[in-house]
C-alpha cells in the first residue's frame, strides 16, 4: 500500500510538470521505477499514461499547432521509433542515454544564454536537414526510452509562446504515442500486468494536469520557459549521472 502511495504521488507530482513544459513525465517516472523494474517495463507504462495527456494537451492548444513544423517531425520520429522499439526488445543500451545526457545540458546552456531574437510569438525555423535529424534521433531514443525531451528543445526553439510550444509538441507526442502503442503490442511489450498499473496510476494523471493547470494560468510564459530550460539540465545530469557512474 505504502508502495502505491509513493508511485500515486510520484505521476501526479510528474503530469504536474508535464502540463506546465509539456514533457517531463517521463524523466521522473523513469527516475523512480527504475529502482525495481527494468526499461521493459517502465516504458510501456509511461506510454500507456502518457497518450491520453498528450492528446488533452494537443487538443486544448490545437489552434496553435503548425503543419510546416509537426508534419515532417511526425515522419523522421515514426521512421526512428521502429530502430529503438527493436534495441527496446533487446534491452536498450545505456550509452545512449548518457549521450543524450549531454546534449541536453548543452542545449539548456545554449538556450539559457541565447538571446531572444524573434518577438515571443515567433520562433527560429530551422533548415530541413536538421528537422530530419532531430526527427530521427528523437523517434530512436522515444521508441527506445520514451524520453522526449530532445524534441521538446528542438520545438522550442521553432515556436514562441507557451500554446505553440506545447500544441505543437504534444502533437508530435500523440503521433508517436499512437505508432508506439500499436508496435508494442504487435511486438509483445505490453501485457496485462502494465495495463493494471497504467490503469491504477491514470488518476493520479488526471490530478497531476488538473492542478499543473491551475498553476499555469497564473505564471508567464517567461517563467514557463525557465522551467523547461532548467528541466532539460536536470534531466541531462541525471542520464549522465545515473548511466554513466551508476548513481541514483
Amino acid at each position: 500500500m505504502e508502495i502505491q502511495i509513493y508511485l500515486f504521488l510520484a505521476v501526479s507530482g510528474a503530469y504536474l510538470i508535464k502540463s506546465l513544459t509539456g514533457f517531463g513525465n517521463t524523466l521522473i517516472i523513469n527516475s523512480l521505477l527504475s529502482i525495481v523494474k527494468e526499461n521493459r517495463f517502465i516504458t510501456p507504462v509511461d506510454l500507456l499514461l502518457g497518450l491520453p495527456a498528450n492528446i488533452y494537451m494537443a487538443w486544448k492548444d490545437r489552434k496553435a499547432i503548425d503543419v510546416k513544423i509537426v508534419a515532417p517531425l511526425s515522419i523522421m520520429v515514426l521512421a526512428g521509433n521502429i530502430p529503438g522499439i527493436l534495441l527496446l526488445n533487446m534491452g536498450g543500451d545505456k550509452q545512449l542515454k548518457t549521450i543524450l545526457g549531454v546534449v541536453l545540458v548543452l542545449l539548456a546552456i545554449e538556450m539559457y544564454v541565447r538571446k531572444p531574437q524573434l518577438s515571443e510569438a515567433q520562433g527560429s525555423k530551422a533548415n530541413g536537414s536538421a528537422i530530419y535529424m532531430v526527427g530521427i534521433i528523437s523517434g530512436v531514443l522515444m521508441g527506445l526510452f520514451g524520453i522526449g525531451a530532445l524534441l521538446a528543445a528542438f520545438i522550442g526553439r521553432q515556436t514562441g509562446g507557451r500554446s505553440n510550444y506545447r500544441g505543437n509538441l504534444c502533437f508530435v507526442f500523440v503521433i508517436d504515442n499512437l505508432f508506439r502503442l500499436v508496435m508494442y503490442c504487435i511486438n509483445g511489450l505490453i501485457n496485462l500486468k502494465i495495463l493494471a498499473v497504467s490503469l491504477s496510476l491514470l488518476p493520479a494523471v488526471a490530478i497531476g494536469m488538473f492542478f499543473g493547470r491551475k498553476i499555469d494560468s497564473k505564471i508567464s510564459d517567461k517563467a514557463v520557459k525557465n522551467a523547461v530550460i532548467a528541466l532539460l539540465f536536470i534531466s541531462g545530469i541525471v542520464y549522465i549521472v545515473k548511466n554513466r557512474f551508476g548513481i541514483l
